[in-house]
């Protein structure tokens, strides 16, 4: 039978290949079509023809869930899902695709539909071992959908396997007890590493002020002032594991009788530091816990309050603006709950901040300089005779130690009074005065008045050497003096000018008491009338 053109141009429209029948061989021509195999429930899969070839199935990348894990009444979280191409490599998630339920999903199951992330409810009833069904449809950014299953697996969770446990402690009235971490046993006695992702809380219904570290799961339980001797305080912490499942465990403390005062018992220690002016300074406590409702006066040497005492025990103080330089005491006086007191002294050392300038220091008494004492006057050394000169030797010295002086001109002492030299030294001295005098005028230091009255009687002994010598000198030297030494003349030029002038005055005295020096009384201005 040969096949009709009719029927073999509808064929090749619906068939591609070759058809061999006996030793006829036909060649049909087919039009392909790009398309899609989109599932469908409860029969084949259903071809989607598409225009564009990027639409074709290998550019569709497979969704995949990981296996979850949950216990029975916890909470399931499922992870966004991966994707990977058909041939096995993985991809990122298509931009623009969107995730939704399909016909299966768990009673107030949530997803998001960016991600992929799944969360809901494990039943308390749900069996162990059995996998909770999770069907989701992935839609792509043109609208072609992919079906995946998420599957949950349910087990009895960290909280059948472990138990966690306190171990007991004893408090007093008035003080706060400090749990150690829980540790953790399986069902045989063994312990075990605390799993990872555990937090922990106070539980519902505790009624006491106890506080619970969520990460650790350590208990701070203050103690009440009115707890029985002989009972014991319980408080509850919920441990949830991190599969979510979760267990309550028990922190227990056996109230005691204090058998000593609390003041005995409380011994707080605030380490010294060093601190600035001004400044406020919190300083820890390193020593025993105090008692809460504890009242406290902290005080400095004079009584007066400048800190205070917090709940944590840290001790703040509020250092004054004129505190003293160096070690500065502070007391602090504890009261606690059984009025029993308790007094502590901190020390802590004061200093300059970084930007203060240090003080000038003080000036102190100037010694008194003795007089210089009179000295009978000794004769002019003997000029020798002038030896004549040899002939046939012109310029030779007129003496073998003395140059060649013109004539009429007497050849120089080479000694010098020792009255000048006294006088000048005395005047030095108490000239060298003028400095701190100077600076105390400047910055209005304490003690300018004595300074200066000791200044003038210093110069007024220096220059008695010169009065019997030259009493117009001695007195024009003292009337300088007075001059330099006034405040105005202090406050107009300065220290260091006004030394520079007493050194002058010095140098002027011993020029003018020595061999042939004419003493000019009018060079020695007064200082006072022109400033």
């Amino acid at each position: 039978m040969q096949p009709s053109s009719q029927n073999s141009d509808a064929t090749a429209r619906r068939r591609s290949g070759k058809l061999i029948a006996g030793a006829l061989t036909l060649t049909l021509a087919v039009t392909m079509q790009t398309g899609v195999l989109v599932p469908r429930d409860g029969g084949n899969p259903a071809f989607v023809a598409t225009a564009n070839a990027a639409y074709n199935p290998y550019y569709y990348p497979l969704p995949n869930y990981e296996f979850g894990r949950a216990p029975k009444g916890g909470l399931a979280r499922i992870p966004a899902p991966t994707f990977t191409w058909i041939n096995g490599g993985s991809t990122d998630r298509p931009a623009g695709a969107k995730f939704s339920f399909g016909q299966l999903a768990p009673a107030g199951a949530e997803i998001d539909e960016h991600t992929g992330s799944i969360v809901f409810s494990v039943p308390d009833n749900a069996p162990v071992g059995d996998p909770i069904r999770v069907d989701v449809t992935v839609t792509f950014a043109d609208g072609f959908r992919r079906q995946v299953q998420a599957l949950v697996y349910v087990n009895n969770g960290d909280a059948h396997t472990l138990t966690a446990k306190y171990e007991e402690a004893i408090g007093n009235p008035y003080l706060t007890v400090y749990s150690e971490r829980p540790t953790f046993v399986d069902g045989y006695g063994r312990s075990k590493a605390v799993p990872a992702g555990t937090r922990f809380a106070k539980a519902l219904g505790s009624n006491n002020e106890a506080t619970v570290n969520v990460e650790t799961g350590e208990v701070t339980l203050p103690i009440p002032a009115n707890a029985k001797i002989g009972s014991v305080i319980e408080v509850p912490v919920q441990v949830t594991y991190g599969d979510t499942s979760t267990e309550t465990a028990v922190f227990k403390v056996k109230v005691e009788e204090v058998k000593q005062t609390l003041a005995e018992i409380t011994n707080p220690v605030w380490q010294g530091q060093e601190v600035a002016r001004g400044t406020k300074v919190i300083i820890a406590n390193s020593g025993t816990q105090i008692p809460a409702q504890t009242k406290a006066e902290v005080v400095d040497k004079n009584k007066t309050s400048i800190g205070s005492l917090g709940a944590d025990g840290t001790l703040e103080l509020q250092i004054p603006v004129d505190a003293p330089i160096g070690e500065f005491p502070v007391t602090v006086t504890m009261t606690f709950p059984d009025n029993s007191k308790k007094l502590v002294v901190v020390k802590p050392t004061v200093v300059l901040a970084p930007d203060t300038p240090k003080p000038l220091p003080q000036p102190g008494p100037l010694a008194p300089v003795p007089a210089p004492k009179p000295e009978a006057e000794q004769p002019a050394p003997q000029q020798p005779a002038p030896q004549p000169e040899a002939p046939g030797a012109p310029n030779t010295p007129n003496t073998p130690n003395t140059p060649n002086t013109p004539e009429g001109v007497p050849p120089a002492s080479s000694g010098v009074p020792e009255k000048c030299l006294a006088t000048a030294i005395g005047l030095g001295i108490p000239f060298a005065a003028l400095l701190p005098l100077g600076i105390a005028a400047q910055v209005n230091i304490p003690g300018e008045d004595q300074i200066r009255a000791q200044f003038v009687q210093q110069v007024e002994m220096a220059t008695a050497g010169l009065q019997g010598q030259n009493p117009q000198l001695a007195a024009a030297l003292r009337n300088a003096a007075h001059g330099l030494s006034s405040k105005q003349t202090l406050r107009a030029l300065g220290a260091v000018a006004v030394l520079l002038s007493g050194a002058a005055l010095a140098g002027g005295a011993y020029a003018a008491c020595a061999p042939q020096a004419t003493p000019v009384v009018d060079d020695f201005v007064d200082l006072d009338e022109e400033a």
